[in-house]
């Protein structure tokens, strides 16, 4: 199955374009959004993705503020838009197809969220992305998804990279470093 979604995407595994990966016990296929951009570029009446975001007010925006969580601790990330549209243009067409995504939806708080809490606006607009495409290009993204759509479906088994050794460093007890290896 994934090297027939290779065939029909021409995508390239080893550029990391498209992988195979192993979640909540089933293999799914994934796909980077660049890969997405690709399978999109050789579409000939593509014209371009335009990302927009917007607050509790619903005003949708060009370009999300970065505003701090904790003014005090401008490092703790910024607070996130509550959606995020892309605007998926085709020539011809009088109106783009677009992608809605929401945070409460979407947005992976915890382990493995630390992207969401960085740069929310960025990770909302690629889920919204990858949503617009695969409405407009349904054909070519069937059954190829984001590793950023599926992180917040907990039937997924959100796939987040670790630094084990990192994490078996700050173990203190013979208990925490049990617990670290049944993880692992």
């Amino acid at each position: 199955a994934f090297l027939s979604h290779v065939n029909r995407s021409g995508l390239d595994p080893v550029a990391r374009q498209i992988y195979l990966i192993f979640r909540a016990g089933k293999w799914t296929i994934q796909s980077a959004i660049d890969g997405f951009r690709v399978v999109a570029g050789r579409h000939a009446d593509y014209d371009g993705t335009e990302s927009q975001w917007c607050g509790t007010d619903g005003v949708w925006l060009d370009v999300w503020p970065d505003i701090p969580i904790n003014p005090d601790k401008p490092n703790d990330g910024f607070k996130p838009p509550r959606a995020a549209r892309a605007l998926v243009y085709s020539k011809g067409s009088d109106r783009p197809t677009i992608g809605v995504a929401t945070w409460s939806e979407f947005a992976v708080i915890g382990r493995g969220g630390e992207n969401w809490l960085k740069m929310p606006s960025h990770m909302l607009a690629k889920v919204s992305e990858a949503l617009g495409l695969r409405k407009r290009y349904p054909q070519d993204f069937s059954g190829i998804y984001t590793e950023d759509e599926l992180g917040s479906d907990p039937t997924a088994g959100h796939v987040a990279t670790r630094d084990w050794l990192l994490e078996a460093k700050a173990t203190t007890t013979v208990e925490e470093i049990g617990k670290l290896y049944e993880e692992l």
